[in-house]
């Protein structure tokens, strides 16, 4: 996406982990079950820093089409889906699998005639490696 972003006092941030029927090992321990944001809540501003750092350095481009969200490919991906919410005057949503980062901001502005800002995740070990850090920082935090 970028090298860096921009600081923002966010009053509370959340990733949302589903894991996609296709996931080989749960090892968030999420399957079957219907967490809240407030189960996957960031509490420190490092926790924040770290996921903006991760999402910062996906390598993306723009995509023109339908949302990858509704296909039956993505259901049998086998990863995570992630929401991440970032909670200020205005609300950003970040929706993140294998293949796809889209974001809506709230109320919803549009940059287009999409619902959702969607970009491709270019298929290379940069990425895999961003989303397997993702998982980790997941599991340390929440353990």
């Amino acid at each position: 996406m970028s090298d860096s972003y921009e600081r923002k006092e966010y009053e509370d941030t959340y990733v949302l982990p589903e894991a996609l029927p296709g996931l080989q090992q749960d090892v968030l321990g999420v399957r079957g079950t219907i967490p809240s944001f407030h189960d996957f809540e960031l509490l420190s501003s490092q926790d924040t820093d770290q996921i903006c750092k991760l999402l910062s350095s996906l390598k993306v481009r723009k995509k023109l089409g339908k949302y990858h969200g509704f296909s039956t490919q993505h259901r049998l991906e086998n990863g995570y889906e992630y929401r991440i919410r970032f909670s200020w005057v205005s609300n950003l949503t970040i929706t993140l699998c294998q293949k796809e980062l889209c974001f809506e901001t709230s109320p919803a502005f549009r940059y287009g005639s999409e619902k959702f800002n969607v970009y491709y995740l270019i298929n290379c070990p940069e990425n895999r490696e961003v989303l397997e850090e993702l998982e980790n920082f997941l599991v340390q935090t929440f353990s």
